[in-house]
C-alpha cells in the first residue's frame, strides 16, 4: 500500500468520524436522559434536553425516524468501507505510518461500538432502532475480532 492510498483511507475514516460524531459524544455524557438526535444534511447532531425541546423538534420536523433512516442508510456504506479495508490488507502491515492508521481505526471502532450500545437508552421504546443499533454493535465487534484485534468491547 502506498502513501496516497493510506491517505485516502484516513480521509474516509475522518469522514466517518464526522458522520458519527454525535453518537460518539454519547459516550462522554454522564446521563443520556432527555437527549435526542437531529439529522440535517445527512449529519447527525446531539440535541440536549431543554424546556422547549419537544416544540422545537416538532416545529423543525425532527424525529426518531430520521435518526433510524440515517443509521439505516449509512449502514451498508460503513460496512463496505470496513470490507474494503480488509481487502487492502492494511491491518496486516507493520510499517509505522500504517500501524498508526490501524490504531486510530480500531480505537474509533471500539468507541463507536460502545456508543451504539449506549444510544439504545435515547429511544428505549423504538424496537426497530434498538435492533439496528445492536446490529452495528455486533458487526463492529465481530469485525474487530475477525481481524485479530484483541479488545475489551
Amino acid at each position: 500500500m502506498n502513501y496516497g492510498e493510506l491517505m485516502d483511507l484516513n480521509l474516509d475514516l475522518d469522514t466517518w468520524k464526522q458522520c458519527f460524531n454525535s453518537i460518539l459524544e454519547i459516550g462522554n455524557l454522564e446521563s443520556t436522559k432527555g437527549y435526542k438526535f437531529i439529522v440535517k444534511n445527512n449529519i447527525c447532531y446531539l440535541d440536549p434536553p431543554s424546556h422547549t425541546q419537544s416544540i422545537t423538534r416538532w416545529y423543525n420536523g425532527y424525529n426518531k425516524e430520521q435518526f433510524y433512516n440515517f443509521l439505516n442508510d449509512n449502514k451498508t456504506k460503513f460496512f463496505d468501507y470496513l470490507s474494503f479495508i480488509n481487502k487492502t490488507n492494511v491491518l496486516k502491515t507493520n510499517r509505522p505510518h500504517i500501524k498508526s492508521f490501524t490504531i486510530n481505526l480500531v480505537t474509533f471502532l471500539m468507541n463507536l461500538a460502545k456508543c451504539f450500545s449506549l444510544c439504545r437508552s435515547i429511544y428505549p421504546e423504538y424496537t426497530e432502532l434498538n435492533y439496528l443499533l445492536l446490529s452495528y454493535y455486533h458487526i463492529i465487534k465481530e469485525w474487530i475480532g475477525n481481524n485479530g484485534v484483541i479488545t475489551n468491547i
